[in-house]
């Protein structure tokens, strides 16, 4: 039963650590496109 779970848990992880890094790329782009919106946004104030 031990052993069910540790290999459980081995499958588990790294499926977390992907949800995780997934969360995380997808944050990064949310900023990359809020700079992205600001600087458009800047740019057509300045002319």
């Amino acid at each position: 039963m031990e052993r069910f779970f540790r290999s459980l848990k081995h499958e588990w992880m790294p499926s977390m650590d992907y949800e995780a890094r997934k969360k995380r790329s997808v944050e990064l782009s949310v900023i990359s496109q809020a700079i992205t919106a600001a600087s458009d946004a800047t740019d057509i104030t300045g002319d």
